[in-house]
């Protein structure tokens, strides 16, 4: 999925409006921690109300930063009917590949839905009723995972991501959505199912690291459609990398993995 970074970026972590042709300046106040396996982490609070409506449920966003100029994008819900502190942890990712996750949270299983108006209503049915919910845009360039933020616009008859010298609305882009996107190179994100397995592994080893009263030691993964590919290659790698750490051959957090979840796989 290509994606701009600035409608999500501006809302949950900048806390500015959404306009059509906008530049995010990055942000500066995030709270930034280091995870298991030093994998940095920047994330924020997300005030009630711009997903989870529970005044009593908490919400934070962010980033895993796993590698040089990759950067996983990352929304976590607690659960809302039992203590978070002890609720099991459930990811969440969608297939395509290349689909946002955000796709899963707003449409499918997340906290709430957004109606024809653009107004969040809560969902009923949602995941977190019953788990601690964390959603996860991989690999790099999906959905809010990014790698170089740049100033760009949209191609409209190719749908391509044309990067441009500052961050100015030329004339000729004022109606192709210029905004800050994430630099168009495919070098920059994985190729292959295998190939996003460690930034996958190491999101975790982020978050975990950085939120482990919300984490204890194992989580549940669920996925649909291209899912069926992440599954199995995604979960052999974590248990790959819990063998290396039982060995003393890496120093790392391992993760549980307590079951698979995977609906229309292919």
């Amino acid at each position: 999925m290509k994606s701009s970074i600035a409608s999500l970026t501006g809302l949950l972590l900048a806390g500015s409006s959404i306009v059509a042709s906008q530049f995010v300046q990055t942000p500066t106040n995030w709270t930034s921690k280091t995870g298991y396996a030093g994998v940095p982490v920047r994330y924020k609070e997300v005030p009630v109300g711009t997903c989870e409506l529970d005044p009593n449920v908490k919400s934070y966003s962010g980033y895993a930063d796993v590698g040089e100029n990759e950067h996983i994008f990352f929304w976590f819900f607690e659960a809302r009917n039992q203590d978070p502190d002890k609720a099991p942890l459930t990811v969440w990712i969608n297939g395509g590949p290349g689909s946002s996750s955000m796709i899963g949270l707003f449409q499918e299983l997340g906290p709430c839905r957004i109606d024809s108006d653009g107004n969040v209503v809560n969902n009923p049915y949602s995941w977190n009723n019953a788990s601690n919910m964390l959603f996860i845009d991989q690999p790099v360039t999906t959905g809010f995972s990014y790698s170089e933020p740049v100033p760009a616009y949209t191609d409209p008859s190719t749908r391509d991501i044309v990067a441009l010298p500052n961050a100015t609305c030329p004339d000729y882009a004022q109606d192709y959505n210029c905004g800050t996107y994430s630099y168009p190179n495919v070098s920059l994100t994985a190729n292959t199912t295998a190939n996003a397995a460690p930034n996958f592994w190491k999101t975790l080893q982020g978050f975990m690291g950085v939120f482990p009263k919300y984490s204890r030691h194992g989580f549940h993964f669920t996925t649909e459609s291209y899912g069926g590919h992440y599954g199995p290659v995604f979960n052999t790698y974590i248990e790959s990398q819990n063998e290396l750490i039982k060995t003393g051959c890496l120093d790392a957090h391992e993760v549980k993995l307590e079951s698979v979840m995977i609906g229309n796989g292919w």
